[in-house]
């Protein structure tokens, strides 16, 4: 999860290409150009949002301010999908040079004038896949423009560790026999999650994590981890 301090829209990309975009005049403040959700907060407490594309977002305590009372409406839109960037005229560029984007989110109080963000959000975005390469971008927009600016490494955390870890563990004990994508020694182990669960429901068991700690004993067990060790 990031910590983000206030900023009108960010995005994860990476850079794709070298071509300039000549056409980068839409508006994301267009309340035409993606749904939007509102969220009343209470300043005086820490709150946490789950919006409907699935983002959480962290708003601690004090890190909203208002002149009058204790509450702030929050506005969030979301763009993940290519669709939905299409859809709303979208356009992904750093000083011209176009990007390949995972993914935006637009946090902003209703009512600027009288309702501020002073401290940072941790928002965490929804995402089938990871890539490490991917980084994190800062919209600035200006007459109708926006310039994806002050990119920065994705932080680590718990999938993040989780994937390194997950990685390591084939490197240093599976790769010798087994590939991704291809048969080596042993069998492709591309989808292994997937076809494992098809055989579970033939075997009345998953044996996938057995044999990842003990592969003879699951050959022992499961007729089809016995073939898959041939």
């Amino acid at each position: 999860m990031r910590k983000l301090y206030p900023c009108l829209l960010v995005f994860l990309s990476l850079i794709a290409c070298n071509s300039k975009d000549q056409n980068n005049s839409y508006s994301l403040l267009n309340p035409s150009n993606l749904s939007s959700e509102t969220f009343t907060i209470d300043i005086t407490k820490d709150t946490v949002l789950l919006s409907k594309k699935g983002a959480v977002i962290k708003v601690p305590k004090g890190s909203l301010i208002t002149s009058s009372g204790k509450k702030v409406e929050l506005v969030i839109k979301e763009a993940y999908t290519i669709e939905d960037m299409l859809r709303s005229g979208l356009t992904t560029t750093t000083k011209g040079v176009a990007l390949s984007s995972g993914g935006m989110i637009y946090i902003n109080t209703k009512n600027p004038d009288t309702e501020k963000i002073i401290g940072p959000l941790s928002i965490a975005i929804p995402t089938n896949s990871i890539n490490p390469a991917m980084q994190l971008f800062k919209g600035k927009e200006e007459g109708g423009k926006i310039d994806w600016i002050d990119p920065s490494a994705l932080p680590q955390s718990a999938q993040t560790v989780a994937l390194e870890r997950g990685k390591a563990l084939f490197t240093n004990n599976c790769s010798s026999c087994h590939a991704l994508g291809k048969d080596l020694t042993g069998p492709d182990l591309a989808h292994i999650v997937k076809r494992s669960k098809k055989i579970a429901e033939k075997e009345g068991h998953n044996f996938l994590y057995e044999y990842t700690l003990n592969n003879l004993r699951t050959q022992e067990l499961s007729n089809y981890y016995r073939i898959m060790n041939c």
